[in-house]
């Protein structure tokens, strides 16, 4: 089989997973990159835009205008910390992390339909073949892409 096929499937896939999950979480009004933000928030309250930044390997700048917009939304309040009034602290408003739990919840939908019929053992090979696949193109590849939401590294 030519590489080619393998890396078209992969490409359909996450087109397959995206539109899916844009279609079934539409009602959380979320976008794609907004879920790890909100995500990062309730694991970690009273952050900062600089700290999320590194959590997220993301730009300073990003973070700026995607906590502008959540903010603007409702979904994410900034206060000053009482400690150092130069330190603004980010947290997900309960409405912001009721949005992330039922974006969280049609994910883990789409998922499950994806690997439906997998045992358990299918889904360990898949895992350690996509591990295989992420190591071999090394930590270069990875420059200033976010961590995936759920850290899957740290949980090996």
């Amino acid at each position: 089989m030519h590489t080619r096929e393998i890396g078209g499937r992969l490409v359909f896939l996450h087109l397959l997973r995206r539109n899916l999950l844009q279609k079934r979480a539409a009602s959380a009004g979320l976008h794609a990159g907004q879920l790890p933000l909100l995500e990062s928030l309730m694991a970690h309250p009273g952050c900062t835009q600089q700290e999320l930044a590194g959590m997220l390997r993301v730009t300073p700048a990003s973070i700026a205008l995607s906590t502008k917009r959540l903010q603007k939304a409702g979904w994410v309040e900034k206060r000053v910390d009482e400690d150092n009034r130069r330190r603004n602290c980010l947290y997900a408003t309960a409405e912001g992390a009721a949005r992330a739990t039922e974006h969280r919840r049609c994910l883990d939908t789409v998922d499950g339909e994806m690997l439906a019929g997998f045992s358990e053992e299918d889904r360990r090979t898949l895992a350690a073949l996509l591990d295989r696949m992420i190591e071999n193109l090394g930590e270069d590849a990875a420059d200033g892409l976010p961590l995936p939401p759920c850290h899957w590294k740290e949980k090996n």
